[in-house]
């Protein structure tokens, strides 16, 4: 964004950094969540995640969904101005660059969704689809700093507005 040379590009820049700290945040601590509590660390032992850890889940569909860039969430805004600031400055390779990453994001983060959230239950021994699974979310300690990281990611997205124009139009040189 910085190179782009405009304020929309630094606007997005300097948002971006901000929202990719919560992103990656909440990204990390659900994963250290994941493999404390489950041990699990391939995609498809993600199955039935969500019934055993939903708060944490909860926290990594959202935190996926900032990542992709998909609104209300931080990570949309971040974009839309790195986006803006392109297109003021003609760099369509950035732009679709932009939307390529978002789509490779959606590809990586849905397959991760969709095994914890809508792989089939398994017929189990006794004849039943429901497969009991006991709700199992980490400790307080863990789980508190998730639920931070993931209500950051949902409030930069929504008081986006009131950061760029109280905090970031303030470190944007005049002129851009």
């Amino acid at each position: 964004g910085i190179g782009l040379a405009n304020r929309n590009g630094l606007t997005g820049a300097i948002l971006h950094i901000l929202n990719d700290a919560f992103m990656m945040l909440a990204l990390f601590l659900v994963v250290g969540a994941i493999m404390y509590r489950s041990g699990k660390r391939e995609i498809p032992q993600l199955r039935y995640l969500h019934r055993k850890m939903p708060l944490t889940m909860a926290v990594f569909v959202i935190a996926a969904l900032s990542v992709i860039g998909i609104p209300p969430t931080c990570g949309f805004f971040s974009k839309w101005y790195l986006i803006l600031g392109a297109i003021d400055a003609n760099k369509w390779i950035f732009v679709a660059v932009l939307l390529i990453s978002s789509l490779l994001n959606v590809i990586l983060f849905f397959r991760c969704i969709e095994s914890a959230y809508l792989e089939p239950v398994a017929e189990h021994a006794s004849g039943g689809s429901e497969l009991a699974i006991t709700r199992e979310e980490s400790p307080l300690s863990m789980l508190i700093p998730i639920l931070i990281a993931g209500a950051g990611i949902m409030s930069f997205g929504v008081l986006s507005g009131k950061i760029i124009s109280t905090i970031i139009q303030f470190a944007i040189p005049i002129g851009f």
